[in-house]
């Protein structure tokens, strides 16, 4: 009797726990974009831990991860059993979007071989003396969402960046067709037309830290200065790789002309009959015939004054 309590007991204890064991079927698991340990647990929705290289944090659905659907990829879409296809989106991401998971979005700053970068930018500066930043002027790139400021070149970010309208700007030029002189992108760079120091903190947009002379203060898009589109010239177009073609405006100005002289202004006496209503401009001037006039009357007020001075007598 006393065995086959025993035995009932060790069942139903046998039981619960397989049913207790059952209840949460999704388990212990990482979710997809946190932070992993390959071999440890596992990741979520069938997703792969792992890390580009060995001084990355391996990241369920990482970049470059292996996948079977998009639902396994933090960042990318799966492409070809990857994780590095382009997400479609109506927008382009903004530069200070943060995606799931521990990654330093693309335009901040970042440590080389520390948090990879969101979107797998690269995390690069121009040379030692700068700030790295996560998709940096000259970094490499495969989609124009890993640029902070350009747009894909050639797999470096050095390209111009395609817009609708030219920014306005309030530069010294006549016109406002160049880009903007005050316009600050995202990340630790200078302003177009600001002053800067060469291998100092990069210009915005790529442009080139530039003064004529050792006598003229530098600035980021000046005169003269390297470029590859006009959006990196403060003051002029690019023409040529360099920063002095004239701008383009729409309109001319609207100058008055200058008058020439050359119309004849002398006044007319007479006007033609033909009703066309303009002056003639080839009638020679009256001649004046008043002493010949004064002439004829002198002897006429002289018989008047006679008569009058008759009549009063």
């Amino acid at each position: 009797m006393q065995y086959s309590i025993v035995t009932i007991l060790a069942a139903a204890a046998s039981v619960a726990s397989a049913q207790s064991s059952s209840a949460t079927p999704i388990g212990a698991v990482v979710p997809v974009g946190s932070n992993c340990t390959p071999g440890g647990t596992m990741c979520a929705l069938g997703s792969s831990c792992y890390a580009v290289n060995s001084m990355l944090q391996p990241v369920c659905g990482n970049f470059q991860a292996s996948c079977t659907s998009d639902q396994q990829c933090a960042f990318n879409t799966c492409n070809g059993g990857f994780c590095n296809g382009m997400k479609s989106s109506s927008a382009s991401p903004s530069a200070s979007q943060t995606p799931i998971g521990a990654v330093v979005p693309v335009g901040s700053n970042c440590t080389p071989g520390g948090t990879m970068c969101a979107l797998g930018a690269s995390c690069y500066a121009v040379n030692s003396m700068q700030q790295p930043v996560c998709g940096n002027f000259q970094a490499s790139c495969t989609s124009d969402q890993q640029c902070a400021f350009n747009a894909c070149n050639g797999g470096f970010c050095n390209g111009a960046l395609k817009s609708s309208s030219a920014p306005t700007t309030p530069t010294p030029t006549p016109t406002s067709s160049s880009s903007s002189a005050s316009m600050t992108p995202i990340g630790a760079v200078v302003p177009i037309g600001d002053a800067c120091t060469p291998g100092g903190t990069m210009c915005a947009l790529g442009a080139s830290c530039y003064a004529v002379n050792s006598m003229q203060q530098p600035r980021c898009g000046n005169f003269q200065a390297s470029c590859t589109s006009d959006q990196q010239c403060a003051y002029n177009a690019c023409n040529g790789g360099f920063c002095n073609g004239a701008l383009k405006s729409s309109s001319a100005g609207g100058a008055v002309p200058y008058p020439t002289g050359s119309s004849s202004m002398k006044p007319t006496a007479t006007a033609t009959g033909t009703g066309s209503g303009s002056a003639s401009k080839t009638t020679s001037p009256v001649q004046f015939t008043g002493a010949a006039a004064i002439a004829t009357m002198v002897p006429e007020v002289m018989a008047l004054a006679l008569g009058v001075a008759a009549w009063a007598l």
